[in-house]
Parts: structure tokens; sequence; C-alpha cells
């Protein structure tokens, strides 16, 4: 009964970590980025991406030299 209880925490722990790692949008390279925004126009980039509140992010610099 130990080692079933053992092998159930050790995986709720290793779904604990899985969960924690996530990847965004924002954590891909601008290659990647301009890529995505290349298949949007203009406007739609600018509907998706920014936002007025957060100006100085990586991703709105990006989306202005675009």
């Amino acid at each position: 009964m130990r080692r079933i209880n053992e092998n159930i925490d050790n995986s709720l722990l290793s779904l604990k970590n899985f969960h924690d790692n996530k990847t965004t949008l924002v954590d891909l390279p601008n290659e990647i980025l301009l890529l995505i925004c290349r298949y949007l126009s203009p406007a739609y980039v600018l509907y998706s991406f920014y936002t007025p509140e957060k100006p100085e992010t990586r991703l709105h610099r990006l989306i202005i030299d675009y």
C-alpha cells in the first residue's frame, strides 16, 4: 500500500511540473512571431497582439517594426 501511495505522489508531482512549464506566444523567437504575422493583415496583427496598456513590451516593439 505504501508503494502505491508513493507512486501516486510521484505521478502527481510529475503532473504538477508538467502544468508549470507552459509555453506562451511571447516565449517564441522573433522570427517565428514574424512568420505568424505574415499570415495576418496588418489590421489583424494590431487587433490581435497590440494592447495600449503595455506599449513597451517586446511583442509591441516587434509589431511596430513589422
